[in-house]
């Protein structure tokens, strides 16, 4: 590299850029297992294959994954069955896409008579030397420009934008005289519909068949575990939790594999984290040194001395233009939200968290979860199905209603569900309640909606000084900008899964899509403009927005800019290989996110079908092209994401699909009733044109008149005046009463769910339903697997950071490496105030009870039990014994979650590494 490029390429022991690279591939990219070179698990193989008829030819690997040989996946060679490794909801979402691009294409082949219709002069006539459509990718469209002038008693300019004369005391208005399409083409845009609701139907089935076949090739940790919401506070002890779930196991000898306890010690974790991250930062304005001229970073005096040094040097350098841009301009609004602090800044931040850590670590700590993992899926099911309880029996801990005795923990109704994936949970999250995230959530709508109001009106001044293309450049800004402040307001929800989070955000950045992409632009036109051909007028403007989806939304995606500047311009300016590798973290990304982008072009698409039919190949392209777009990031930009299952699938199916389809229906009753958009109706007494509201939009009419325009028929529409042909009128009828008929289908098989889950909550003892056959393999079976451990993934920080005493669980269980620390030490919170008496009490507590032993067999559930191993009789252990009692037989309240496994005794596999890269995270 050129020292332009990377000025300190030439400095001993310093950071390198191929370690950096090393770090990005290895692990912020994801990587399978290449099976060309070993056989992987073939009797685990041999079984996924007998239920799914197919094997993981790309089984996907950890992150820093150095003891076997793996792979980059190939963005185009990677089949969509392989998808499944990166999670059911990404699976789902390639899925989805495919058969959307599909479905749309097939949709504007049957559209193809209406295509043809209005592309003709029997429509709009081409040689009259007025013609006016702005491009030839618009034609097709309903797009008209032959008008004439014709008088109107009564008629007021405000409700004729640029359409109105008035010469001599005789008003004139300018109507549009392009025909109303015959029925047979109405008949055709109606069909497109029923041929979309069949396919959606179908969809729903294929797509909950797939998720269930994915589901049954790749086994997770879900498909063992189940989780406690609602723990005594004081039953701390894993050995407790593990007799008592061990009494419902189908087989006894394969009993519980590991117990997490998790503790509502959000506070401290933050606080810490955020310690950590800000002694990181700091680094960098630090001079490097090593072994005994290491700097100590918990002498406050000697930090701050180095610190005033690095001030002293900086006041004599001297910075070019853009640096002092960047300084003035952009760093104070960064450090409103804790990014790039001044040195200074970090040096009271760290000392002041040092104090509030020491006071939190006086604070008691109570049970809000714990996390049990079983060895089969059967005792899991098993387990699911005697502890099924209802939302009424746990509030008012009916234990009368209750399977069996067996089934109360202490006297008390667990709630027992299915648990997360150990890489969705959002630890930090877990304490608050059930009524404080339904109040966050609203808030944070409530303050989406204020953003869709700032950015229509934003928008649709724009559209009035400039022209749609303008607007639709600032209508994608919008679409840009705006999720990211929808993710900066949701800091402030609470959410125990990424699930529910991503579900959350999906719907948020929907609703401001849809409104920002579609609703705003038709609510911004005047009526009257409805099928001009004019630069500010709807057609166009959709046009344009499709078009800047097709091309512009794809290529900032690939250009990635921030990452690749960081890459390229801060990377190589780091002074310690930590830092640099920072910077090849990649890009995070959301598939609520992802889901919003192709719902927005559906619900774009089903707007305006009736006047702009040509826009389902527009659909159909840019949903290709997403496809490969996304294909290609997921494998080589993006970095790695929680394995997120089909919660935002299951939403999109029951939700944003659906009321496209209503959006279909409404806005092709009204566009056909309203056609042709000329406010002007026939008086029948003195056959004299006359104003006349000619129904206009539900909202607008119920604005204007008092009452809805609602159902779009013509006795409804028609009130004040007639406009409609004979075959506009049938039309219009068969369109009103459809959506009638489809709303209260809506309304029913929306609410039936909402009236089922409140009668089950309240009445049943509650219900359990397992989806997918048991694959019949043990949990110590799987490769690649991992258990509940409490840890942070913060940006700003290399790996995660532990939250939990690790030292009784199988390490082969954290689902990510760091070849420089097998023991995950130096990036376990726990030790950062190893010192302190209460944490000293619980590591020296598991450290006296250390039990990382086999499989169990609980012989008599009901009293104490020594639990061994089936190695052989030099190797047999024995636990403690443990007792279910009421409370807990600590003699101190612990500080950290507690996380234990039982497991195998494994051997080492000695296999050679990638030395490079392991210096590349050695600090």
């Amino acid at each position: 590299k050129k020292a332009w490029y990377f000025p300190g390429k030439d400095i001993i022991d310093g950071p390198q850029l191929s370690k950096a690279y090393a770090y990005y591939e290895h692990f912020t990219l994801v990587r399978h297992f290449n099976r060309d070179d070993e056989d992987q698990n073939s009797n685990t193989d041999a079984r996924r294959s007998s239920l799914t008829g197919s094997v993981r030819e790309y089984e996907r690997s950890g992150p820093g994954e150095l003891t076997k040989p793996t792979k980059l996946y190939s963005p185009f060679c990677a089949e969509s069955s392989t998808l499944g490794e990166f999670g059911i909801g990404v699976a789902t979402y390639f899925t989805k896409l495919r058969l959307l691009s599909l479905v749309l294409f097939v949709t504007g082949l049957i559209n193809l008579p209406n295509i043809l219709y209005y592309d003709s002069n029997a429509y709009n006539n081409k040689n009259n030397g007025n013609n006016t459509i702005t491009s030839f990718l618009t034609r097709g469209s309903a797009l008209c420009d032959t008008t004439e002038w014709v008088p109107c008693d009564g008629c007021e300019r405000k409700d004729f934008e640029g359409k109105f004369k008035e010469e001599d005391g005789t008003i004139t208005i300018e109507r549009y005289t392009c025909p109303f399409p015959d029925l047979g083409y109405g008949l055709v845009n109606f069909g497109s519909f029923i041929f979309l609701l069949l396919c959606f139907f179908l969809m729903d089935k294929y797509e909950k068949q797939r998720e269930i076949r994915f589901d049954e090739r790749k086994q997770t940790a879900q498909d063992y575990s189940v989780v406690v919401n609602n723990p005594p506070p004081d039953a701390y002890e894993p050995e407790v939790w593990r007799t008592y779930f061990s009494k419902f196991a189908e087989d006894k000898k394969k009993g519980v594999t590991s117990i997490s306890v998790i503790l509502n010690n959000h506070q401290l974790l933050r606080k810490l984290t955020y310690r950590r991250l800000w002694r990181q930062q700091l680094l960098r304005f630090l001079p490097k040194a090593k072994g005994d001229n290491a700097i100590d970073l918990n002498d406050e005096n000697i930090v701050r001395y180095h610190v005033s040094m690095y001030l002293k040097e900086q006041e004599g350098s001297k910075n070019g233009f853009c640096c002092n841009l960047w300084s003035c301009i952009f760093m104070p609004l960064m450090n409103t939200f804790g990014y790039y602090l001044p040195p200074e800044k970090l040096v009271d931040n760290i000392f002041a968290a040092n104090e509030e850590i020491e006071q939190l670590l006086e604070q008691k700590y109570d049970v809000v979860k714990v996390f049990a993992t079983f060895e089969t899926e059967a005792s899991q099911r098993h387990v699911l199905e005697i502890l099924k309880t209802s939302a009424r029996m746990v509030r008012v801990n009916a234990t009368e209603k209750v399977s069996t005795e067996r089934a109360l923990f202490q006297g008390n109704v667990l709630h027992v569900v299915e648990a997360p994936e150990p890489d969705t949970v959002r630890w930090l999250d877990l304490h608050s309640s059930v009524s404080t995230r339904y109040i966050q959530r609203l808030v944070t709508f409530l303050i989406t909606i204020a953003m869709v109001v700032v950015a229509g009106v934003l928008i649709g001044e724009v559209r009035k000084k400039f022209d749609s293309e303008v607007s639709a450049y600032l209508t994608i800004f919008f679409n840009f900008l705006v999720p990211l402040l929808v993710k900066l307001i949701m800091l402030f929800e609470s959410h125990a899964n990424e699930a529910t989070y991503q579900t959350s955000l999906f719907l948020k950045i929907t609703l401001f899509r849809w409104a920002n992409t579609a609703l705003v632009t038709m609510f911004s036109t005047p009526f009257t403009s409805t099928i001009s051909s004019d630069d500010r007028d709807i057609i166009v403007t959709i046009f344009n927005i499709l078009l800047a989806e097709l091309w512009l939304t794809p290529l900032l995606q690939l250009l990635d800019i921030y990452t690749n500047i960081g890459k390229h311009y801060f990377a190589p300016r780091e002074k310690t290989q930590e830092n640099m590798n920072l910077w090849f973290q990649g890009t995070y990304y959301n598939l609520g996110e992802r889901y919003t982008d192709y719902s927005k072009i559906v619900f774009v698409v089903f707007l305006y079908s009736a006047v702009f039919p040509t826009g389902f190949f527009y659909g159909a392209a840019i949903l290709t092209v997403q496809y490969y777009t996304d294909k290609f990031c997921l494998m080589r930009i993006w970095k790695r994401a929680p394995f997120m299952g089909s919660d935002l699938a299951r939403s999109s199916r029951q939700y944003v699909i659906p009321l496209s389809m209503l959006g279909f229906l409404l806005s092709a009753s009204n566009m056909y009733a309203q056609f042709p958009y000329s406010h002007i109706c026939e008086d029948p007494d003195n056959k004299k044109n006359v104003y006349c509201t000619q129904g206009n939009w539900v909202f607008a009419k119920l604005f204007r008149e008092g009452y809805p325009g609602f159902p779009a028929v013509s006795s409804v529409l028609q009130s004040e005046g007639t406009w409609m042909t004979d075959d506009q009128i049938t039309l219009t009828n068969i369109y009103g009463w459809s959506t009638v008929v489809f709303l209260v289908f809506l309304g029913i098989s929306v609410f039936r769910r909402s009236i089922l889950y409140v009668i089950a909550s309240m009445c049943s003892t509650g219900k359990y339903e397992p989806e997918g056959q048991d694959a019949q393999i043990d949990f110590q079976n799987v490769s690649e697997i991992s258990i509940h451990v409490p840890q942070m993934f913060w940006d700003g920080l290399q790996f995660p950071v532990l939250a939990c005493d690790i030292r009784s669980i199988n390490k082969e269980w954290i689902d990510w490496k760091d070849p420089s620390d097998s023991s995950y030490d130096k990036h376990n919170m726990i030790f950062d105030f190893k010192s302190h008496e209460r944490i000293r009490k619980q590591l020296n507590y598991y450290q006296n009870n250390n039990s990382l032993t086999s499989f169990v067999e609980v012989e008599n559930v009901t009293s104490s039990k020594s639990f061994g191993i089936e190695i052989g009789q030099d190797q047999i252990t024995t636990s403690h014994d443990v007792e279910v009692k009421s409370g807990s037989s600590m003699e101190f309240s612990p500080v950290f979650s507690i996380v234990k496994s039982w497991s195998r005794i494994q051997g080492n596999n000695d296999i050679g590494v990638n030395e490079e890269l392991i210096s590349a995270v050695c600090h």
